[in-house]
């Protein structure tokens, strides 16, 4: 399911004469300008050169140099993106698991778009990220932390 404020960026950009890009439907120029939009501000977020980004129901996902964004871009039918905006969801769940686990040597694994696997110091537990196009992502401990 489409966030709402993603929702409401693809009618407002609709409105405007524009479109959005949600990724689905085929390979058009507003996918491949989200896509390439996207790309480009991921890695003005992780300085990385190999980076990846996909559609999912919750926005745009990329990822690179072990780490993972979660963003949502409006674009119209040419392709042009104006708004690109979301977060590195990635560090946000290690902060917190660092704090829950106890541990600052962890290791994350995407477990779908919006949950998270985390392993250290002998714990580990799972995360979801919630309300990330709503002023900031929030990292909630979807599990008990398991030994």
């Amino acid at each position: 399911m489409v966030s709402r404020v993603a929702k409401f960026l693809c009618l407002l950009s609709i409105l405007v004469g524009a479109g959005c890009a949600t990724g689905r439907g085929g390979d058009d120029a507003q996918v491949r300008g989200g896509r390439r939009a996207v790309k480009q501000k991921f890695k003005e977020d992780v300085p990385c050169g190999d980076v990846e980004a996909r559609s999912s129901k919750a926005g745009w996902i990329a990822e690179g140099c072990g780490e993972v964004g979660l963003y949502a871009a409006a674009c119209n039918v040419f392709g042009f993106c104006a708004n690109v905006h979301g977060q590195v969801v990635s560090r946000l769940v290690r902060k917190q698991a660092s704090f829950d686990l106890r541990c600052e040597k962890l290791q994350i694994s995407s477990l779908n778009d919006d949950t998270f696997g985390v392993r250290g110091c002998e714990r580990q537990a799972s995360y979801v990220v919630v309300d990330c196009f709503r002023g900031g992502c929030k990292v909630v401990q979807n599990t008990q932390t398991q030994r």
